[in-house]
């Protein structure tokens, strides 16, 4: 029997184990998504749909999200969940819409944070949250470090794949390696597309959390403008379904990423300046 203790609110030391479970998005959820509104809808709340459980010890109490690079697409879909608190932040200040938000559900706040460096303290909150916010920025790795620190429970993101056929496909040209003018970016700056896949986040986590254990559940699929929007209805599902059967096959499992990770316990300390030692 393995003796678990209290470390800190939210993480419970438990067996050491590292592990990364991936799983396919189910074929009559990607046919059904035909909009470019529904299909930011399903990615957010699958998520969180998986979230709550992947972690029964959230649905205990009402938990606080803290969502990054967010705007109203974050805050229509997550106010349908019971957390207690809902934090968003992004580069540029609350549009109509978000203002809207703000206005009718009192536990949405707003505040102006580059995630590669938050305010928040290490812990502030129970989720952390980002829907292709991460290759937004020019230190990605950075942002997840960010978002691994501020959290108590788990990280949740969603993000481009990095598999063997979409690297081919980006040095074809048909897939995006660079994107532009995203006014959402520091400075306007053109943002490489970072893509997440096994290895990098095993050894992110391993450096994070030595070997105190952490576990990752990944859900991907064939999604996006090119597969599922703008077709005649024939067209799209065979798109569709051709894309979620070539999912199965090594390599080929999909260009979205939706990552889910429980936390290790054993955490670095934050960073900080190092004072030179006196002579």
């Amino acid at each position: 029997m393995c003796m678990q203790k209290e470390l800190s609110p939210g993480i419970v030391a438990g067996p050491r184990r590292r592990s990364i479970d991936h799983a396919r998005h189910g074929l009559a959820n990607l046919l059904a998504t035909k909009t470019w509104d529904e299909f930011h809808h399903f990615l957010i709340r699958d998520a969180i749909d998986r979230l709550f459980a992947d972690f029964v010890e959230l649905k205990a109490r009402r938990p606080s999200i803290l969502a990054l690079c967010a705007d109203y697409k974050e805050a229509a879909t997550l106010r349908q969940f019971p957390f207690e608190t809902i934090t968003l932040t992004g580069l540029m200040p609350a549009d109509e819409k978000m203002r809207e938000f703000l206005q009718q559900d009192s536990r949405i706040r707003y505040q102006q944070q580059n995630a590669e460096s938050l305010s928040f303290d290490s812990q502030s909150f129970d989720v952390v949250f980002c829907k292709e916010g991460l290759h937004h920025l020019a230190r990605p790795v950075l942002g997840l470090y960010e978002m691994l620190r501020t959290c108590r429970t788990a990280v949740v993101f969603i993000e481009g794949y990095d598999g063997w056929l979409n690297r081919r496909l980006e040095r074809a040209g048909l897939s995006s390696k660079y994107e532009t003018d995203q006014l959402g970016n520091i400075a306007q700056r053109r943002n490489y597309v970072f893509r997440w896949g096994h290895r990098i986040l095993e050894e992110l986590l391993d450096s994070y959390y030595l070997d105190s254990g952490w576990s990752v559940r990944l859900v991907s699929a064939w999604m996006g403008a090119r597969v599922q929007f703008g077709k005649q209805l024939w067209l799209r599902r065979f798109g569709v379904t051709a894309g979620w059967l070539l999912s199965f096959l090594p390599g080929f499992e999909g260009n979205y990423l939706t990552v889910i990770i429980r936390p290790g316990i054993d955490l670095p300390l934050d960073p900080r300046p190092i004072a030179p030692m006196q002579a």
